[in-house]
């Protein structure tokens, strides 16, 4: 199936299967007029959220409302067809004076407001404990284990009070607290408690097409962490409980002991196999289990993530069990939709309260409304309502891509679905006299071509999306979802009544242990095999906003209209037409990537990583990578990743590791596929370094790239690679170096322009003092306009001297966090001088044309 948690939403929403009901047909001019409405209305919102977000509209919110109010009075007023613009305009401004109040202005109605935004201050605070408290997760990535991990315990908190000096203040917001070390500590969910830590504010993204993680915070109600370092910090507190809070309280406890019981049967029930135990857990409870990671980020790759999220297909699946065990009872009517919607809102308060879950609850609660007061309606305009509310409920999920797909792939079931089934597949003739066995055949048959033509569906309208979010591609999506779909519908189903087994009778749940292992291990093999088929996932450039809009406009329509016998020939012709178009100009688009502005010969962007290094240099139509960042930024969606793509581009061949320290490799095995990475080049010391230590990181790196076809090529002093219309010469460490750290064998190269050898940037890793002496010796005619500032600005009296003596850059490009910025030692050479620091100004980059003039800028300056 095409990513999206609305493949079987169909099924969830409506037990009457009648496309609207009643006697008005779905072709009406009051269905057709109520859908473009809603969803006209629904476009306009959206785009007022989009453009109060994307141009950083400052007005305040009440003269937006005024102005929303206007137009929509305005359209009551109007007699004729022009209502629709002040309606339009009206809904336009009414979405930008909500994101300004429910996004842009609520940090300050919180307790973020009632502190200094960048000081990490402690503070105390009365709070409720939210969650059971839990060890921290590792972070993702093939390198992990060899990172330093500070090992915590987390759990949320709803603060009400925060002290200053002795006073006490009402404060609200939710807050995630860490506390150090790996004890559980004595509190649970539902305790009023005391927390002394250190606040630090949710940051804003640092780098291009980083997931802006303030802004979804912000409409949820969290305003920061508190780190504590230990469970002394921590105090009861209960009698400060007024009765609101000891009755939420309460419910608290009684939900998270529910989810115990219910997470203990289905361990139970699980047995002592780990893949069918995390698989369960993740399907019903939504429990994520790290051990788990390699085979969710093979999910991941194939589109099929969603089916391990809680989603609208594991709600279908439920309704679908919950209205059978019902209807053997006999027909209950509007009782049916009734009980099944009590069961789904039971439901989304035991699991955890994310995102997709809340959605898909909402969309199913909603359509189940509407059964339940049996009135005619139509779906798709119902859809439109409620996709407006969900907006409003949290507006940053206009830029959720399981939001997107959830809201888009549904409407496109409701829509599209019957008559793209036939237009494959027409339909028999009715009233023909069969068989017993024709009728099993008939209905084997049509369950096929239902599932076909769904999964084709959906793939084919989330294409567009998907390959502009996530930068990638799956075409055996389609083959597998048909596979794992009652694969993993007949595990829900066994998963839900083992639940309900173990509920009644307590013990009887672990006889299913063994189908639900086999079910487990027959998914995960499907999809591991589906991962290890050459190009069964493919990376594709980046594609504009713009054309995904129009691309899948242009498959709606032919989904819609193009394959049906009954649409002209020439409006079949112009639907061919259009997506002829969509592909020529997708072809030109994708020709254009990597290609710099006019007269650029040169630029070089430095990510945010902390205290690693990241850099992506490009010269014509070439791109290099510099170091591959650290452990704590790789996965699958790695910000490098994003940000690469941001840029423009996903090709990237050749990447460098200068040395064998993990902060600047950590990511890079995950970088590998997504950027189409065929070439490391390494130095002499990483090589020894991985047959040194057989165990250690470098020699994990080496098997996980050399598995993905790549090529390992040692480098020296003296080699040379031709990128575009630069060289990049490589000037350190010599061939067999006998330095004793690491660090001083990172290669060094300069970038220069082949016909007047200007230097137009030095990049330097990590070295220390031996290799620097011995490269101011050799190279003593050495003046880059630019340089990388060595081993992240840390303070020694070589680097300081060889910098601000010698070398003498215009620009110095420091990639750092916190630790190393605005060092004193380094104020005289910093006077004078660019300096572009990444824990300050985020992602930096510095262009360079023809006649070596430079421009510069910061990702936190645009």
């Amino acid at each position: 199936m095409a990513a999206g948690d609305a493949d079987t939403s169909d099924l969830a929403f409506g037990f009457v299967r009648s496309q609207v009901g009643g006697s008005h047909p779905k072709t009406h001019p009051w269905i057709a007029g109520a859908r473009l409405r809603v969803w006209s209305l629904f476009a306009c919102f959206a785009a007022g959220l989009w453009c109060a977000h994307r141009f950083e509209l400052a007005l305040a919110w009440p003269w937006w409302a005024s102005a929303a109010a206007a137009g929509l009075g305005a359209s009551l007023l109007a007699s004729t067809r022009l209502w629709v613009l002040p309606l339009f305009a009206g809904a336009w401004c009414l979405g930008v004076g909500w994101f300004i109040t429910a996004v842009i202005d609520a940090p300050q109605r919180t307790l973020a407001g009632m502190l200094v935004p960048d000081d990490a201050a402690v503070v105390r605070v009365r709070a409720m404990i939210l969650d059971n408290p839990t060890p921290s997760q590792t972070p993702p990535g093939a390198l992990a284990k060899f990172a330093i991990h500070t090992p915590g315990i987390r759990f949320d908190a709803a603060v009400s009070g925060i002290a200053f000096t002795d006073q006490w203040q009402s404060a609200r917001g939710k807050l995630r607290v860490v506390v150090s070390g790996r004890r559980l500590g004595p509190f649970h969910a539902g305790d009023l408690v005391q927390i002394i830590g250190r606040y630090q504010p949710i940051k804003p993204p640092t780098n291009p097409g980083e997931t802006d993680f303030a802004m979804i915070s912000s409409d949820r109600g969290y305003c920061g962490s508190l780190h504590t370092t230990s469970w002394a910090n921590v105090l009861s507190e209960p009698a400060s409980a007024s009765t609101i809070q000891s009755v939420e309280s309460s419910a608290i406890r009684l939900l998270e002991s529910v989810r115990n019981s219910a997470r203990a049967i289905l361990i139970h029930a699980a047995g002592d196999d780990a893949t069918a135990r995390g698989m369960l857990l993740g399907l019903i409870l939504g429990d994520f289990d790290p051990s788990q990671r390699d085979l969710y980020d093979a999910f991941t790759r194939q589109s099929l993530v969603h089916i391990l999220s809680i989603s609208g297909f594991h709600l279908g699946v439920m309704a679908a069990l919950a209205l059978t065990l019902l209807r053997l009872t006999g027909d209950r009517g509007w009782l049916e939709p009734a009980l099944v919607a009590a069961l789904i809102a039971i439901y989304a308060c035991i699991v955890p309260a994310q995102s997709p879950i809340l959605r898909s609850a909402a969309m199913t609660l909603a359509m189940l409304a509407g059964e339940m007061i049996s009135r005619r309606y139509d779906r798709l305009t119902l859809l439109g309502w409620i996709s407006i509310l969900l907006l409003v409920w949290r507006p940053s999920e206009l830029w959720s891509l399981g939001f997107q797909l959830s809201v888009g792939l549904t409407a496109a079931l409701f829509w599209l679905a019957t008559p793209f089934q036939a237009s494959l597949f027409p339909p028999t003739l009715r009233g023909t006299v069969a068989s017993q066995r024709d009728i099993v055949a008939s209905r084997v048959r049509n369950a096929l071509r239902g599932a076909l033509s769904v999964n084709l569906l959906c793939w084919t309208i989330s294409l567009p999306v998907l390959m502009a979010r996530t930068g990638f591609i799956s075409p055996l999506a389609i083959a597998m979802g048909i596979v794992l779909t009652p694969v993993f519908t007949l595990l829900l189903w066994i998963g839900y009544m083992a639940l309900l087994i173990g509920v009644i009778a307590p013990g009887l749940e672990s006889h299913a242990a063994s189908i639900i292992s086999v079910l487990s291990h027959a998914a995960a093999t499907i999809v591991r095999w589906g991962d290890s088929v050459p190009h069964s996932t493919i990376s594709v450039p980046p594609t504009p906003a713009a054309w995904t809009l129009i691309a899948t406009t242009v498959l709606a329509v032919i989904a819609r209209f193009g394959l049906s016998g009954s649409f002209p020939s020439r409006r079949r012709w112009l639907s061919v037409s259009a997506l002829g178009a969509c592909s020529l100009a997708l072809v030109i688009i994708w020709s254009k990537e990597t290609t710099l502005p006019s007269g650029t010969i040169l630029r070089i962007d430095t990510f945010d990583v902390g205290s690693g290094s990241c850099h992506l240099l490009r010269s014509g139509r070439d791109s290099l990578l510099w170091d591959g960042g650290t452990a704590s930024v790789a996965g699958p969606q790695s910000v490098i990743i994003q940000s690469i793509r941001s840029l423009g581009t996903s090709n990237v061949p050749v990447a460098v590791i200068t040395h064998p320290d993990l902060d600047h490799f950590g990511a890079l095995p995950e970088l590998v596929r997504p950027l189409g990475i065929r070439t490391v080049l390494v130095p002499q010391r990483f090589l020894d370094d991985a047959q040194a230590h057989p165990k250690g990181a470098a020699k994990a790196t080496l098997s996980l790239i050399r598995d993905q076809g790549v090529e390992v090529r040692e480098i020296h002093a003296g080699d040379s690679l031709t990128m575009g219309e630069i060289r990049l010469r490589f000037i350190s460490p010599p061939r067999n170096a006998a330095y004793e750290k690491d660090n001083a064998h990172s290669l060094v190269a300069v970038a220069e322009k082949p016909g007047d050898a200007t230097q137009l940037v030095l990049m330097t890793g990590d070295i220390e003092d031996p290799a620097i002496n011995e490269i101011r010796s050799n190279y003593p005619d050495l003046h880059p306009i630019a340089l990388e500032l060595p081993h992240h600005g840390s303070a020694n009296t070589a680097s300081i001297s060889w910098v601000g003596e010698a070398l003498q850059p215009r620009l110095v490009l420091q990639s750092t966090d916190a630790k190393r910025m605005d060092d004193a030692r380094w104020a005289s050479v910093r006077e004078g001088r660019i300096w572009l620091c990444t824990a300050s100004a985020g992602a930096t980059w510095v262009e360079f044309d023809r006649t070596n003039a430079m421009k510069f800028g910061t990702y936190r300056q645009r």
